[in-house]
């Protein structure tokens, strides 16, 4: 046994070194990236099955948005707890007139709705 490792002495130590910086490598990378794996909304969409919005509403929006003389398009994307609305208005509409429209869209969801979504 003497023999062995007095004649493998090298490679034992160079394998120890490696095992070491393999271990100090998962220590170092536990430090840089330590939420790697977990959800990236955490906690904040906690029960957002119990604030569904039902698809109607959308089309109902999207419908009315789309009669309104200055719209040229609206489309709508559901993203976590946040409702964003994309609306392109010709260019002879006023920004006064375009964030009437904007601001008419909260008629549309209930004060419930609108305390759970952003």
């Amino acid at each position: 046994m003497k023999r062995f490792l007095k004649s493998h002495r090298y490679t034992i130590i160079l394998v120890f070194i490696f095992i070491l910086l393999v271990i100090l490598g998962l220590i170092g990378k536990e430090l840089l990236v330590p939420n790697e794996g977990k959800e990236v909304y955490g906690d904040r969409l906690k029960n957002i099955e119990k604030h569904p919005i039902d698809e109607d509403i959308y089309k109902k929006v999207d419908e009315v948005l789309s009669k309104n003389s200055g719209v040229e398009k609206v489309t709508h994307r559901v993203q976590g707890k946040i409702i964003k609305y994309f609306i392109t208005f010709n260019d002879n509409v006023s920004v006064k007139d375009a964030k009437a429209v904007g601001d008419g869209l909260l008629e549309y969801f209930d004060s419930d709705t609108l305390g759970y979504y952003s």
